[in-house]
């Protein structure tokens, strides 16, 4: 995504140390080390489930509109939510109390350089 592609470019152009872009951008499915990809699985999840599991028709003829469906659906939205800030806290508390040698999981992944 160009986020963390303008990250590296904007500590390129500070002359600051430049964090290469696989630290920044992971090629790894491990969602609990990378928030990025925790909450793009989080999001797809909860657009598999409103296509597949409700009644909405989202993509069809006639059927409701995203905003619609998540306001008749608003506890599956709010389960979504509150997920991913679950996993957020798990995740602090791992890299604060966890096992192993490494013990902070964000390093450069979090917020670039």
């Amino acid at each position: 995504s160009a986020g963390p592609i303008m990250r590296v470019a904007e500590a390129s152009i500070r002359g600051a140390e430049i964090t290469p872009l696989d630290k920044v951008q992971p090629n790894t499915f491990n969602a609990f080390k990378y928030p990025l990809i925790a909450m793009w699985m989080i999001m797809m999840s909860y657009m598999l489930y409103m296509m597949y599991f409700t009644d909405c028709n989202l993509f069809g003829k006639g059927g409701l509109t995203m905003v619609e469906c998540g306001q008749k659906n608003d506890d599956v939205y709010a389960f979504f939510v509150y997920l991913a800030c679950g996993l957020h806290i798990a995740r602090s508390a791992w890299s604060i109390y966890g096992l192993g040698e490494s013990k902070v999981i964000f390093n450069h992944c979090m917020c670039g350089t």
